[in-house]
């Protein structure tokens, strides 16, 4: 079995959720989600999710500790502030149309041209299949954040409600003082594919400058 499947077979046989394995690790549950996903191929908390799991780190993930994974975990604190954030995403019910989106990061990557001097630049792992098939779930996106909205870019529209991320991947067809007007590729049946955000709700908007295809 690989890592995913490792994590949620012994996560079962505990009987813990990803919320209540999360907690007893000292992570956050989007870490978890994306571990399982395949989404997040290792992290330099699994030997804190391995005690959590009750077993050792190599009976998750076999190539814990190799020779190139340990260089990399040693420099990684190091690195960590040259280093693009990743962060997770996870789906909301599907009335919202929206995902909750991680704080932490639950991984780092070298940082490409795009972002290499942009502060506060990060990826995202798309959640969803709302923006199919421009963006498609486990596809990898960069967002500059301080490029200003411009009309017929890609987007994550942003707002904080209840002390998490809420985030929407859209079009952006345009904007006025008060609202953002966007559009999704492949919302369910009976949904509308073009609709106002309220921009006083919606406060931030961050724009896609490039993405990764899933592997």
């Amino acid at each position: 079995m690989g890592l995913a499947e490792n994590i949620k077979v012994r996560r079962s046989a505990k009987s813990y959720s990803q919320a209540e394995l999360a907690e007893s690790a000292g992570v956050s549950q989007q870490l978890i989600n994306a571990l399982e996903n395949g989404k997040v191929g290792s992290t330099k908390f699994m030997p804190e999710i391995a005690a959590a799991l009750g077993c050792n780190v190599r009976e998750l993930d076999p190539r814990f500790g190799d020779a190139g994974r340990l260089k990399q975990n040693a420099s990684h604190e190091a690195k960590a502030a040259s280093e693009l954030p990743i962060l997770a995403a996870m789906e909301m019910p599907p009335v919202s149309m929206s995902v909750e989106i991680s704080v932490e990061p639950v991984d780092f990557m070298d940082r490409p041209p795009l972002l290499e001097n942009v502060r506060d630049g990060y990826a995202l792992f798309v959640a969803d299949d709302l923006m199919s098939p421009e963006l498609e779930r486990g596809d990898m996106v960069l967002i500059n954040p301080h490029y200003p909205p411009v009309p017929n870019t890609t987007c994550i529209l942003l707002q904080e409600s209840g002390g998490a991320r809420i985030g929407k991947v859209r079009r952006l067809l345009g904007f006025t003082a008060d609202e953002w007007h966007v559009k999704m590729w492949n919302g369910p049946v009976d949904s509308v594919p073009e609709n106002s955000l309220n921009r006083q709700a919606w406060q931030q908007c961050h724009r896609i400058v490039a993405r990764y295809c899933r592997r």
